[in-house]
């Protein structure tokens, strides 16, 4: 009884003022006053022991279990369940928690009290303003909780063996899910209960959790890719926690694939039966357009597409709008950003070539330019060393056995057209005219100063190749693009150098030969000390 009372007049004394904060919430965003003081109370009422704390908790959830199991309660929500679920949600937005309050909740076992309630059918039948909050306090709830699990094996592993039945009654209550909240507020807490925000917090929660504990990406028993992609193509507010979904789908971008029958079911049972094809097709062309894209998002995306594209289901999407054309631009800006890692790098140029290599006889899904820009993507990464490129022995061949592909194809064309050949081959002529001598050019300079190599040579001779089927004369365009290259700085990694700007300014040629030119001492002491005009000046001069 004296320590009840000792609890009442702990209460009373804090109940009035801010500035007892013992929990730290006062650096809680969104928290009013009131909310500030109810968890510093009920806190202060369970003496700050954790303990007391998931006791008090698992005796009421035990009490609401018990009325789901009676016909006539099945559908009642006790009050102190509503209360003790917004308070506790509260208290685990505390800065002062600690390490210490924290192992003593997931010792006691928090984490699998809230699964408990969410898992309790009445969480998830009404659509009451009341029951939204109770959802979003007990998805709030668990989304603290999951991290705090990670030190504590046997912990996360109920987790993770349970999360699977929760995240399926989420996806069966999707249509319930009121995603246009998440477009209009983001992230920011409003008043209004918002339980969508929750739901993707306990995605990303479950989803590190599971990397933590598994060498493998989660697959569709988890629900974690179903969720992922629904969540990341429905909702159109761009924002961190929404943009890296993506990632839940990650099963699917192994360089060994999912076998293709479980892609198709995937994909045919997912993405066009609920999700749209359509949908997501359009998702992932817009979010490759986005200039400051996250680099392993894109590569993410661009794996998705070259693995989705081999199911049968989707090619009719994939004929509508292709998504090789944006694949494309994603893959120049990864190359030409020096701040991209050679691995994503690579990853993204080598997923993008692989959507080439299986669309090239697809002439509707791209267009002329795109192949040359493609292309040139190549030949800029085979004059890199590998270590900055990214590339291996077998990138490199394949990049040779796309251009002698190209020409085949282009050639097999002319013999036998298509009805749409006419339109594809001018497209692939007016490129040409634009790409194919400076790159070339570019790979004779690169030869001249790297001495021999097999690789380049062979490049050299199937692109030589790819201009014949398109019908240029390297002479004729040498001569037809000399003035233009002399518009653009013979140091290959200038913004100004040949296949990209030309300079505005006045170009100086090297003293030397006379036959190299830059933008200013910087680019000329580049390209004498790292792109090798110090080893063919003299030559040139010749």
């Amino acid at each position: 009884m004296s320590e009840d009372t000792s609890s009442s007049s702990a209460v009373s004394r804090t109940s009035n003022t801010l500035e007892y904060d013992p929990l730290g919430l006062a650096s809680a965003l969104n928290l009013s006053g009131d909310q500030r003081r109810a968890a510093t109370e009920i806190w202060e009422l369970w003496k700050g022991n954790p303990r007391k704390c998931v006791a008090a908790y698992r005796t009421i959830i035990a009490h609401q279990q018990m009325l789901a199991n009676t016909v006539d309660t099945r559908s009642h929500i006790e009050e102190q369940f509503r209360t003790i679920a917004s308070q506790m949600n509260l208290v685990m937005q505390a800065d002062q928690l600690g390490a210490g309050a924290w192992s003593l909740l997931i010792q006691d076992g928090l984490h699998s009290l809230y699964l408990d309630a969410l898992l309790l059918n009445v969480v998830w039948e009404s659509e009451s303003e009341e029951t939204k909050v109770l959802r979003s306090d007990l998805l709030g709830g668990l989304a603290h909780c999951i991290p705090h699990t990670e030190k504590y094996p046997d912990a996360a592993d109920d987790i993770l063996r349970r999360a699977p039945s929760l995240l399926k009654i989420i996806w069966q209550h999707r249509d319930q899910l009121d995603l246009r909240t998440l477009d209009i507020h983001g992230f920011e807490r409003v008043w209004k209960a918002m339980p969508e925000q929750d739901i993707v917090e306990v995605l990303h929660a479950f989803y590190a959790l599971y990397l933590k504990r598994h060498a493998d990406q989660p697959g569709p028993e988890t629900y974690l890719p179903q969720l992922g992609i629904y969540f990341w193509t429905r909702i159109n507010w761009r924002g961190e926690l929404v943009i890296h979904l993506v990632k839940l789908l990650r099963f699917l971008t192994k360089v060994t694939p999912h076998p293709l029958a479980e892609r198709e079911t995937f994909a045919r049972d997912i993405l066009v039966k609920v999700v749209g094809a359509d949908k997501f097709i359009e998702r992932a062309d817009k979010d490759m357009q986005i200039e400051d894209y996250p680099d392993d998002l894109t590569r993410t995306i661009v794996w998705l597409l070259v693995n989705l594209n081999e199911t049968r289901c989707l090619q009719i999407y994939f004929d509508a709008n292709s998504p090789l054309p944006y694949a494309i631009a994603a893959s120049t800006r990864s190359v030409a950003n020096p701040r991209t890692t050679p691995v994503l790098r690579a990853a993204v140029f080598t997923g993008t070539l692989m959507m080439f290599i299986h669309d090239t006889d697809k002439t509707r899904r791209y267009r002329g330019h795109n192949a040359f820009e493609l292309l040139t993507c190549a030949i800029d990464l085979s004059l890199v060393p590998d270590d900055v490129s990214g590339l291996n022995d077998g990138d490199h061949k394949s990049i040779i056995g796309v251009v002698n592909n190209l020409a085949g194809f282009i050639m097999t064309l002319r013999r036998r057209p298509t009805l749409d050949a006419p339109r594809y081959l001018e497209e692939l002529e007016d490129a040409a005219r634009l790409f194919w001598w400076p790159n070339l050019n570019r790979l004779r300079i690169a030869q001249l100063r790297s001495g021999a190599n097999e690789q380049q040579k062979e490049l050299i001779q199937w692109w030589i190749r790819l201009g014949k089927s398109l019908r240029l004369s390297e002479e004729q365009e040498r001569t037809r693009l000399q003035s233009k290259a002399e518009r653009h700085c013979s140091w290959q990694e200038c913004e100004f150098s040949m296949t990209k700007k030309e300079s505005r300014a006045g170009l100086k040629k090297c003293a030397g030969c006379s036959q190299a030119q830059y933008c200013d001492r910087e680019c000329q002491m580049n390209d004498w000390s790292k792109g090798g005009h110090k080893k063919i000046c003299k030559r040139l001069r010749k």
